[in-house]
């Protein structure tokens, strides 16, 4: 699981979580769970797998960040990508046909 220190923020009538440089906007069916952390620090967990390459258009509809792959392990099947995002160290897990360099 990654962890990201993030902030739950509140901007003309919607949620936002921000963290690193990023801002995405927060599901209005998760508002009613989230609307307590308005102006909180909160910890953003997301998993390796929820984590996509951008080839063949895999990330349409979720939130692109950019990093830089600093390992890129073949696992058969999958390929580990092992990233920093502010200081800390990372993992995507993504399918082994993906072109990855690092």
């Amino acid at each position: 699981m990654n962890f990201i220190e993030a902030k739950i923020i509140s901007e003309k009538g919607k949620l936002f979580v921000k963290f690193s440089g990023y801002s995405f906007e927060i599901a209005k069916g998760k508002f009613a769970a989230l609307k307590e952390y308005t102006d909180k620090n909160v910890i953003l967990g997301i998993r390796p797998e929820h984590i996509y390459s951008d080839v063949d258009g895999e990330t349409a509809g979720k939130f692109p960040i950019t990093v830089v792959a600093e390992i890129a392990e073949m696992m058969g099947n999958e390929t580990n990508i092992y990233f920093d995002l502010s200081g800390k160290h990372h993992i995507a897990r993504v399918k082994t046909d993906r072109k990855i360099s690092a």
